[in-house]
């Protein structure tokens, strides 16, 4: 009795290792033996019946029996591939190109990532990192041969399954392996910008944090990435990407937005994007959102949108609208520039801004043209020129009914920071105060006609009509507040110095 259990002992540990084959057939047998579980290729765009919310209640005894197995297997191909979980070494050359071998014969990759909604929550970790570990080893010429010729399947696959919350983050992780090979970037980069439509509508906008963070991730790489594609779609898909991208950059998702313009900011200080970046910066509404983005009450965000504000202002060949607003606003421009990040500024900043201060210095202020008849009485809604006082220290006067002489107002306020299309409030802040700390702007539906005096400056009403807008605050640019139809709503106001004028408009 006892040598029969000694010899089953002996036995049990020098039990013959299974070959990768074998593992690999186990695997496959286990995966048929699931009757919900799709075996067989789908249809680009089709998805498996089963999501990462199907319980087992849902699921027959004999399915969750084959999946077990299924989990079982894959954690066995998993610890021949790579070790035990708690090492990092890797198997021999030999094994992982049989695993790679076998896998591929018996077409278990597409299975796997058509149904990881259906397999437990630790067999998709096993799966996930098998499979990322053959497409980043490209283990005999897993990804180069196997996966190049299904890379529109498997795009279409793992970017529709990325809307399954369960198993988004197993999906961002193999789209972002998938995009070093410039074949599955090819993918993203089609011409009908589906990829590009499904994350702009769902996955960079979602409520949770981890899905919209990991979708950002896998967002940005697909542009930063193989740089011989992305700007030829750029340029050819200009219009209706920029038109999705802008929407990120006013969305009220400080995250979204923060990443949004920073990304911004890479791409059009990159030299091979040179001509989207000619394109970009030479739209006036373009620089209406970031001028409007640097009044925010963030102080991160009013940085990302300078470094994007900077390449507007040193383009030596401005568009004439975008050349209009810099020069109209100029002296508010500055005086905001003069106190940004107050309190966190480095030698490169301070160089950056320097050169910025320079630059709008030397534009002129373009004076509006002359009055040929009376103007119409403005609509509602519709603000008027208020008459600004000389002197680049003084401050944008307010509107009030019924008045001859304008108010005086306050030295220069710090900038500040507001949401985009809202006017700032004339602050009666020092000229250091840091942008924060501005009192918020409050909206309104039109400002008065003439100018009426008062112990102190009220905030300049918003915009709402089209033929004028609110004024941007002293020092704070107001890129909503500046535009080539500010000239005609200035036609009335012939008596007033031309040279202190500020034009103003939606």
């Amino acid at each position: 009795g006892g040598g029969a259990a000694r010899r089953g002992a002996m036995a049990f540990i020098f039990k013959k290792k299974k070959s990768p084959k074998q593992l690999t057939e186990g695997l496959t047998e286990a995966l048929r033996a699931v009757t919900v579980v799709i075996t067989g290729p789908l249809d680009p765009g089709t998805l498996p019946p089963l999501s990462s919310t199907t319980t087992t209640a849902q699921l027959s005894p004999e399915d969750n029996a084959s999946l077990e197995v299924v989990a079982k297997r894959l954690a066995e191909l998993r610890t021949l591939l790579c070790g035990p979980k708690s090492r990092t070494g890797t198997t021999e050359a030999k094994e992982g190109k049989e695993i790679a071998q076998a896998l591929c014969e018996l077409g278990v990759p597409l299975t796997l990532i058509q149904n990881l909604g259906a397999l437990t929550f630790e067999a998709r970790n096993d799966a996930c990192f098998i499979l990322s570990y053959l497409i980043q080893s490209d283990l005999d010429s897993f990804a180069t041969v196997y996966l190049k010729n299904r890379a529109r399947q498997v795009t279409h696959l793992l970017v529709n399954l990325f809307a399954d919350a369960g198993i988004a983050l197993h999906c961002g992780s193999l789209l972002r392996d998938c995009l070093r090979y410039d074949f599955f970037a090819s993918e993203f980069l089609e011409k009908s910008c589906w990829v590009y439509d499904k994350f702009f509508d769902e996955y960079l906008t979602c409520e949770s944090f981890d899905i919209s963070s990991d979708a950002f991730a896998t967002f940005r790489l697909s542009l930063t990435k193989h740089m011989n594609l992305v700007p030829p779609f750029l340029v050819e898909n200009y219009s209706h990407f920029f038109a999705r991208y802008n929407k990120l950059l006013t969305s009220e998702q400080y995250v979204t937005q923060r990443q949004s313009l920073k990304l911004l900011g890479e791409l059009l200080l990159d030299r091979q994007n040179y001509n989207v970046m000619i394109k970009y910066v030479g739209d006036k509404d373009n620089l209406k959102i970031i001028m409007n983005l640097m009044r925010v009450k963030s102080p991160a965000i009013q940085m990302e949108a300078f470094h994007v504000f900077k390449v507007f202002v040193a383009n030596p060949k401005k568009a004439e609208p975008v050349a209009q607003i810099l020069s109209r606003n100029r002296d508010k421009i500055i005086n905001y520039l003069h106190t940004l990040n107050g309190d966190k500024e480095d030698d490169q900043f301070i160089d950056e801004r320097n050169l910025l201060i320079g630059t709008l210095s030397k534009m002129k202020v373009s004076a509006p043209p002359p009055a040929a008849a009376a103007p119409a009485a403005p609509a509602q809604g519709a603000a008027v020129d208020p008459a600004q006082p000389s002197s680049e220290a003084a401050s944008l006067q307010t509107q009030a009914p019924a008045a001859a002489e304008p108010a005086t107002a306050p030295a220069e306020a710090a900038p500040q920071p507001e949401a985009a299309g809202a006017a700032p409030a004339d602050a009666a802040a020092a000229p250091a105060a840091a942008p924060a700390a501005a009192p918020p702007a409050t909206e309104a539906s039109a400002a008065p006609a003439e100018p009426a005096p008062a112990p102190a400056p009220t905030a300049p009403p918003a915009a709402a009509a089209e033929q004028g807008t609110a004024q941007p605050s002293d020092s704070a640019p107001d890129a909503a507040a500046v535009t080539e139809e500010s000239q005609t709503a200035k036609a009335g106001e012939q008596a007033e110095p031309q040279q202190h004028r500020e034009a103003v408009a939606s």
